[in-house]
């Protein structure tokens, strides 16, 4: 079939009758047909090696990711897919990018540091997402935290966590540096896989349930809890002496070497 084009308004292009995913494609107009948009080609990245976001010679067009294919030296820009492959790290050292999708696939690191405003677009695999901070990316992470999905790790730096993604499958909280840190739990939470929490230097890393708020807050773990020897657990000042506290749902075993306090 001849694929088609139409203006659904916005100047969006809707593309129909196309029976294959792969494969070249044209597109031709005519005088008369006066469209009010640009067509713009997006791509498939793969990691070639772990490196930088910005440096070209981290990417390849090669899915395999064993050949350098880069002929005009240039990383992802808008709009396009990337996939971190395993073996590979790849580390975010600029803002404000957004991609169509992003895959990490087992294996392999995404590590977006703490840059921020940046939009992943659809998420998937089964990899490490880290994040510096609690600033994680917009997106659709719909099976990155489903139970078959990856992990996600917020490091070295607390704040409040992000009251817009509150599923997660694997979640790690975890200090490399020498100051206490803690993440403030402001909204229920559900992770289908392991939570841990970790540290590497000297100095502690806490989960706290809630804030000074008058809320009580649901958390469902699905599976284990970890506690490394610099891992706390604790509860904010809000709720307390309330008749209707915060629950705990628990599928899981505990591990504790660090300090559970409720």
């Amino acid at each position: 079939n001849t694929s088609v084009l139409n203006n659904n308004g916005s100047n969006t292009l809707a593309v129909s009758q196309i029976t294959s995913a792969s494969g070249d494609y044209s597109v031709t107009f005519t005088a008369a047909t006066n469209l009010p948009f640009n067509l713009t080609l997006c791509n498939a990245w793969y990691s070639y090696q772990t490196g930088l976001y910005n440096d070209f010679n981290t990417w390849t067009l090669d899915p395999s990711g064993a050949t350098f294919d880069n002929p005009a030296n240039v990383f992802p820009s808008s709009g396009d897919d990337i996939t971190v492959l395993n073996g590979f790290t790849v580390t975010y050292n600029v803002s404000n990018t957004t991609l169509n999708s992003a895959t990490i696939q087992g294996g392999g690191i995404l590590n977006m540091a703490s840059t921020t405003g940046h939009n992943l677009g659809v998420v998937t695999g089964t990899g490490l997402l880290r994040v510096q901070g609690v600033n994680l990316p917009t997106g659709t992470y719909t099976d990155f935290v489903s139970t078959l999905g990856g992990t996600v790790e917020y490091y070295n730096t607390g704040g409040n966590l992000p009251t817009t993604q509150t599923t997660y499958n694997k979640l790690v909280f975890s200090n490399s540096t020498g100051a206490n840190i803690t993440y403030v739990l402001v909204s229920d939470l559900t992770a289908n896989g392991s939570v841990t929490l970790s540290t590497t230097g000297a100095g502690t890393v806490n989960w706290q349930i809630n804030d000074a708020s008058n809320v009580n807050r649901t958390i469902t773990l699905n599976n284990d809890l970890i506690v490394a020897s610099g891992g706390r657990i604790n509860v904010g000042t809000g709720n307390e002496g309330s008749t209707t506290p915060h629950t705990l749902n628990m599928y899981g075993n505990i591990t504790n070497a660090g300090v559970i306090k409720f």
